[in-house]
């Protein structure tokens, strides 16, 4: 009876328990500033402007819409997707904010119990079990965890809702881990259920994880990371090592090697990743060399002032030696790798730092042409820099206590940055105030900036300054240049309303206009048509340049469509530019480095500014267009019907419709929503028809 007791106390082990209950209710209140706060940037393609997530009904029509209504990823990330429509439906909507933010939180916790779990397998894998007693192993497990979990550096991943499907991909891959490592432990004494456990660790984890977000992908590399350094390939048996190697040959191997492959063939997928991009796939494989140093500086000396929404900041590479720094990047990744690689067994923490933080790191900092940095991609590769730390000081430093208060203080500290943190996040005027104050000389914190000014308060005039920010950062973003006209016609269109004066025009009178808090000089013209408003950091002849030879980036797109709507959306604020966004989108759909998709978006839009000036040939024209780059796409074969009708070729509309109507439709659609576009477009048939007749 005494041994039993002995058993369950040691399971147990009510001070660790406690101690875990009380991180987790520190987390909390560490994040709790925060959840109320805004959705930011991407947030709103993802979540609350994609219909898709607005479930209002459990049908299973809606499920698989929202399953299927993500285009984030290849892949859709059917998990994340609907796990926000889940929130929307339990929520009745997208506000309060609370119940996504407090849904990210509540997967932190578990990934932090995860964790707590991951450190304690590790710390008894063969490479470390000696070196450590059992209260010890806790003690750096909850530390470990603890670090993690308060580290300022996750906070995207909790306060950015959109990095849920970040956080739910790293869940998966830490609970095939762990289960990876609990079969690898019982290759010696079962081998059956030992490799029965690996691999359905692994292809479990993978699988789900990928259903959230690709970055599961690196499952298999994290594996090799703990059987290199902390296995060494120790199992005795010469059939299981036959087994072993087997098994790394298929789940590690095949896949890297089918995957080159894959690449080999098809190198337009990743060229094509860089059609949208003002840097080369050189550049950016060069500038991530940089970026890595720069994520591990995060990590260790987590400074408010060096944190942010944005790093688009950050220099970019253009050789080894432009800048010098870059060289020296280079050169510490290849000392680092040759010290992982020769020093495992001497130093097993040291090197799973080391590969565990560059193979969290392959798919988005390598040779993707993704945005060049960001917070939550350290969300995992953190954790080895985070375990070697608390490890080392519980390690090294004889003095149990002291060692513990000097955990204790990092603790309060990230865990103090991160409130401070979540507290800012709380508000997004707050936000977009912080984002711009602690990197002044990013382009994105200043476009966020002067959206949260003109579509939170109204204030077109501190928007204009933020815009003007951006375009003297980043002049060759057409993008700015866009945003930059959009906001002057909607200022010309604002003077002329407040002014309304009675008596003539003075058509052609050029003056000069100096706004309060814009230290700005704005010139202005008087048309037939209003107040004209221009500055000198851009003009049309520039757009038209910029769209014909640079990369449209989304942001390039984003302002397009922002364009369309500020042309044609009451009040028609830009009603004036109708003619010249017409000769923009034109270029624009031409422009050779724009991807597929956003050439279709572009041919989408010129179709519907044509068909508002009732040339509807053009917006057939470009409607077919639309179609031919992205034919599946349904809006834009509705599009096609409505425009066949409208030109009286009534013929060919009914077979665009009865094909329309003899397909299951898309499945990021309720199907209801699907069949009352299909009965608007008969009624619009059906009218016509008659009138013909």
């Amino acid at each position: 009876m005494t041994k039993k007791k002995s058993l369950l106390q040691h399971w147990i082990n009510y001070p660790f328990l406690l101690s875990i209950t009380g991180l987790l209710f520190a987390i909390c209140l560490i994040y709790w500033p925060g959840l109320n706060g805004p959705y930011v940037f991407d947030d709103g393609e993802n979540i609350f402007l994609n219909p898709s997530v607005a479930l209002t009904d459990l049908t299973s029509d809606n499920i698989i819409a929202a399953l299927m209504g993500n285009d984030s990823g290849p892949l859709k990330r059917p998990i994340a997707a609907v796990s926000f429509a889940l929130n929307h439906y339990f929520n009745s909507g997208f506000q309060p904010t609370f119940a996504f933010k407090a849904t990210n939180l509540g997967i932190h916790i578990l990934n932090t119990c995860l964790i707590y779990l991951l450190s304690l397998k590790l710390l008894g894998t063969p490479g470390l079990a000696s070196r450590l007693n059992d209260n010890s192993r806790r003690q750096v497990a909850i530390f470990a965890a603890a670090l993690w979990a308060f580290h300022p550096i996750q906070l995207t991943n909790i306060l950015y809702v959109v990095q849920r499907m970040n956080s739910l991909s790293a869940l998966f891959v830490l609970v095939g881990l762990i289960i990876f490592i609990h079969g690898r432990l019982l290759l010696d004494t079962a081998s059956a259920k030992g490799f029965s456990l690996m691999t359905g660790g692994v292809l479990g984890g993978m699988g789900l994880g990928i259903a959230s977000k690709e970055n599961a992908a690196l499952l298999p590399l994290f594996v090799s990371t703990i059987e290199y350094v902390l296995f060494g390939s120790k199992t005795w048996d010469k059939r299981n090592r036959q087994y072993l190697l087997l098994f790394y040959l298929m789940l590690v191997a095949l896949p890297f090697v089918s995957l080159i492959t894959y690449l080999a063939v098809h190198p337009d997928l990743i060229s094509n990743s860089y059609l949208a991009r003002h840097f080369s796939m050189l550049e950016r494989v060069l500038t991530e060399t940089r970026i890595l140093w720069f994520y591990v500086g995060l990590i260790l000396f987590p400074a408010s002032w060096r944190l942010g929404l944005f790093h688009d900041d950050i220099v970019l590479s253009t050789s080894f030696f432009t800048p010098i720094s870059t060289l020296f990047a280079v050169a510490g990744i290849l000392l680092a790798f040759v010290i992982g690689l020769t020093q495992a067994k001497r130093y097993p923490v040291i090197s799973f730092c080391i590969f565990w933080f560059l193979a969290g790191h392959v798919i988005e900092s390598s040779f993707l042409g993704l945005e060049v940095a960001y917070e939550h991609r350290n969300y995992l590769p953190s954790y080895g820099i985070l375990f070697a730390v608390v490890y080392g000081l519980l390690s090294v430093i004889k003095d149990r206590r002291l060692a513990s208060f000097l955990v204790l203080a990092i603790l309060l500290t990230f865990g103090y940055i991160t409130w401070t943190r979540a507290s800012v996040w709380s508000d997004i005027n707050s936000l977009a105030e912080h984002t711009v104050r602690t990197h002044p000389n990013s382009a994105r914190a200043n476009d966020f900036a002067a959206r949260t000014s003109l579509g939170v308060n109204n204030d077109i005039t501190t928007a204009l300054r933020f815009t003007l920010n951006s375009l003297r950062i980043a002049p060759r973003e057409v993008g700015f240049h866009i945003d930059l006209q959009v906001m002057l016609g909607s200022l010309g269109a604002e003077i002329e309303h407040k002014v309304q004066r009675p008596f003539k025009r003075d058509i052609g009178r050029r003056f000069d206009m100096q706004l309060t808090s814009l230290d700005e000089t704005l010139h202005a013209v008087e048309t037939r048509e209003g107040i004209l408003l221009s500055h000198d950091s851009s003009n049309q002849e520039t757009i038209s340049s910029l769209l014909d030879t640079e990369p449209i980036t989304v942001h390039g797109v984003f302002s397009l469509e922002n364009l369309r709507h500020c042309i044609l959306d009451l009040p028609r604020s830009c009603a004036r530019l109708h003619n010249i966004a017409l000769t923009w989108f034109s270029i624009a759909a031409e422009n050779p480095r724009t991807s597929r998709d956003y050439r279709a978006i572009i041919a989408g839009n010129t179709a519907m500014l044509y068909a508002d000036i009732g040339d509807i040939a053009r917006a057939l024209e470009y409607t077919n267009r639309a179609m031919m780059l992205l034919p599946g796409h349904m809006s834009y074969r509705l599009a096609n019907a409505e425009f066949l009708i409208r030109l009286g070729r009534l013929d060919e509309a009914k077979r665009a419709i009865d094909l329309i109507s003899a397909e299951p439709g898309p499945k990021d659609i309720p199907a209801s929503i699907h069949q009352l576009n299909i009965r608007k477009l008969r009624d619009l048939y059906n009218k016509a028809a008659k009138n013909n007749h």
